[in-house]
């Protein structure tokens, strides 16, 4: 499977915010102004999330340090899809920040979760004290949210064909999936995409 993230900020590219969703708070925080902008909200969205985590042994912490705009953290993330690591990249990420409350924000959890996947964690704080692929991220969050129109996140779409899809050259038939889901939901994704595979073989 060849995996593609991109970029993406529920502000955008607007550098200077919306005036609801704060950045540089607490997870928990976000959720407050995610949601209705009260506590008892927040609280159930975290108990939602925290029941499905349950399902396979994960147990969110959400007193960690949150940003709606996470450049430098998505240009680790790029960094590392060039090395091929870029989904162990995330795993150990989304780990230390989920699980840990040890903010994906912070520079010392990039190079700690760079090193814990086998990269060279010096080659990516020399790369993150420049500014490569900082337009690239900030262009992203302008197109997702304007050109794309995804104005929630995870999604995720699958295309059968290597370039396809709404991100690359948009050939072939796209599937996909939008939220957090169970392995039911991936499946049923997945059986769709290989009925039309073998529609496609018939014809």
């Amino acid at each position: 499977m060849d995996v593609w993230r991109r970029p993406y900020s529920f502000l955008g590219d607007n550098k200077s915010g919306n005036g609801r969703l704060r950045s540089g708070g607490t997870w928990h925080d976000s959720l407050v102004d995610y949601t209705d902008g009260t506590q008892e909200s927040a609280v159930r969205f975290e108990t939602a999330l925290n029941a499905l985590g349950e399902k396979n042994g994960v147990q969110f912490d959400f007193d960690v340090k949150t940003v709606w705009q996470p450049v430098e953290s998505q240009r680790a993330q790029l960094w590392c899809s060039r090395f091929g690591k870029a989904e162990l990249f995330m795993d150990a990420l989304g780990k230390c920040h989920f699980q840990s409350k040890t903010s994906a924000s912070d520079r010392s959890t990039l190079l700690k979760c760079a090193s814990e996947v086998g990269l060279n964690s010096n080659a990516l704080e020399t790369f993150l004290n420049g500014d490569e692929l900082v337009d690239e991220v900030w262009h992203s969050y302008g197109h997702t949210i304007r050109g794309m129109r995804i104005h929630s996140i995870p999604l995720f779409l699958f295309s059968l064909d290597k370039n396809g899809g709404p991100f690359r050259d948009g050939k072939g038939e796209t599937f996909a999936h939008n939220g957090s889901g169970s392995a039911e939901n991936f499946l049923d994704v997945f059986e769709r995409a290989w009925a039309a595979t073998k529609q496609t073989e018939t014809r």
